[in-house]
């Protein structure tokens, strides 16, 4: 057998194992089973909203207060004074003024945050406060767990303290370390009509979708949006844009199988009476979504996250922390559950079972 033979009998072995793939694919699709959304609601929903007593955290007390509204749940605000000293500087400078301007700044946090309390009350909400010490990111996750929170809210960016609590990219660390789900506040202005659900068709992508069905007004609009590419193995082989080329099969198949996936997932929600449109585009995960945001105006992205960790989130990066960064609107990460991640993570599938879809939601 020629070389020219030989290679010819290996590319058409890797097609028929993409078309297997991809032949299969919605029933397994079909299979999913999403009970997280139903589970929350079996005892009362907390949402825990990180307050820094900036204009950033008004939007998230705002935004928090609409979501307790939709999801009959209440809030609890928690505020992190991040001024630390070292241990080795504690023992030898500790003293009455240091310990006074301590106590003073937790009396007027605690006074800042009863008339927020006052506030939510007053939208017949139930609310409870809480004030900790410790790095923000870290303490703001901890206390997640610790108040069994279903959803965390966060301001995008603000100062510590009361000077510059969200520095940086805390409300990024806190999509990264928490395992709860995480609203970044942009605004929603008891808005949600327009919806985008970036989707990999995972079990924690049908997870976001359910949760953007509920929270979203009755006469919303959820476009269900997918970024996908070619197997691996297959970039250089030609022009993917070249509609008559040999790879327009497998691309014409890969654009088939996911209308037939976002079908399977949209007919599910069609009983609620909200409209659910699907989009797919070609390209890398971020960069397509932000494209999308960038060409549309919407109130709210709903999207999972895998919850990847160490070399595999080094190497991947986090679509979702990347959406978080950029995207002009209310960002609603939705995690995988703790077996469902260490599930993706583990999982070691040959390039022939890819099927051509990147993992959109890292």
């Amino acid at each position: 057998m020629t070389r020219l033979a030989r290679r010819s009998s290996s590319e058409r072995k890797r097609t028929i194992d993409i078309y297997r793939y991809l032949r299969d694919e919605p029933q397994r699709a079909s299979q999913m089973v999403v009970s997280s959304v139903e589970a929350a609601h079996m005892s009362s929903l907390t949402i825990l909203v990180a307050i820094d007593f900036s204009q950033q955290s008004e939007l998230a007390l705002a935004d928090a207060m609409d979501a307790a509204k939709r999801l009959d749940g209440e809030l609890l605000l928690l505020w992190v004074d991040d001024r630390q000293t070292s241990p080795s500087v504690l023992q030898g400078h500790v003293t009455a003024e240091v310990s006074r301007i301590t106590s003073d700044n937790h009396r007027i946090a605690h006074e800042q945050l009863s008339k927020l309390a006052e506030q939510v009350k007053s939208r017949s909400i139930a609310v409870t406060t809480c004030i900790r010490e410790g790095h923000p990111d870290e303490t703001i996750a901890h206390e997640a767990e610790a108040s069994d929170a279903a959803m965390i809210v966060t301001g995008t960016k603000g100062l510590t303290g009361f000077k510059h609590f969200f520095l940086g990219s805390v409300a990024e660390k806190v999509v990264r370390i928490s395992h709860r789900n995480v609203l970044v506040a942009r605004g929603l202005h008891n808005r949600v009509r327009n919806i985008l659900v970036p989707t990999d068709f995972s079990p924690v992508g049908e997870k976001a979708l359910s949760l953007a069905v509920e929270i979203a007004d009755p006469d919303a609009r959820i476009e269900l949006f997918h970024a996908w590419q070619y197997p691996p193995g297959t970039q250089g082989v030609t022009d993917p844009d070249n509609p008559s080329g040999p790879m327009a099969a497998v691309r014409d198949q890969l654009i088939e199988i996911n209308n037939m996936r976002a079908e399977s997932l949209s007919k599910r929600h069609r009983t609620t009476g909200k409209e659910i449109a699907f989009a797919q585009e070609h390209g890398a995960s971020a960069a397509v979504i932000q494209q999308r945001l960038d060409q549309n105006q919407y109130d709210l992205v709903v999207m999972g996250t895998h919850g990847y960790r160490g070399v595999r989130r080094f190497l991947l990066g986090s679509v979702a922390e990347a959406t978080v960064r950029h995207a002009p609107c209310s960002v609603l990460v939705v995690h995988a559950a703790e077996e469902e991640a260490a599930e993706v993570v583990t999982d070691t599938i040959p390039d022939s079972d890819m099927g051509g879809s990147e993992p959109s939601l890292a």
